[in-house]
C-alpha cells in the first residue's frame, strides 16, 4: 500500500508492519459508558532512494464505549500525523493529512486537488491560500 502526499509533490512511503493502537479509558457520569481517546500508529518505509527513516502516520481521536452493546459509538478523528526522519536525521512531521485507499478517505477531507492515480494516498489539508480555493 502507497502512501503519498498528493497534495503536493509527492512523498511515497510503502505501509509496512502491523499497526499499534493505545487506549486511554475513562469512567463517565453514565453507567455503561466510557469515554476512550486513542492513538493508531501505522509504521510505513520510505518507497523512494532518498534514505528516510522511521516513517508513521499517527491517527489520533476520541469517542465512547457502550459497555452494555459491547461497541464502540460517536468515534471522531482529531488529528492526523505523518512522522519520518531525512536523511540527515532530522525529523519531518505533516499534520492534519488524508489517507487516500481507492475511494475510502480517512481523516480530514478539505484537499485542493488530489491525483486519480495513487491507490493510497496522503495529503496535506489545504485550507486556501497559495492559489488554492478553500
Amino acid at each position: 500500500m502507497k502512501v503519498t502526499n498528493v497534495a503536493t509533490s509527492p512523498i511515497t512511503f510503502v505501509m509496512d508492519g502491523q499497526p499499534t493502537a493505545k487506549l486511554d479509558v475513562f469512567v463517565t457520569k453514565k453507567p455503561g459508558s466510557l469515554y476512550v481517546t486513542f492513538i493508531i500508529e501505522l509504521p510505513c518505509s520510505d518507497a523512494t532512494n532518498e534514505g528516510r527513516t522511521g516513517a508513521k502516520i499517527l491517527a489520533r481521536g476520541e469517542g465512547m464505549y457502550d459497555a452494555e452493546a459491547k461497541k464502540f459509538v460517536v468515534l471522531a478523528g482529531r488529528g492526523e500525523q505523518l512522522v519520518y526522519n531525512l536523511s540527515d536525521g532530522t525529523e519531518k512531521m505533516l499534520e492534519n493529512i488524508v489517507l487516500v485507499v481507492g475511494i475510502a478517505v480517512l481523516g480530514h477531507r478539505t484537499v485542493g486537488r488530489v491525483h486519480d492515480r495513487p491507490a493510497c494516498g496522503v495529503a496535506r489539508r489545504r485550507t486556501g491560500g497559495e492559489g488554492i480555493p478553500a
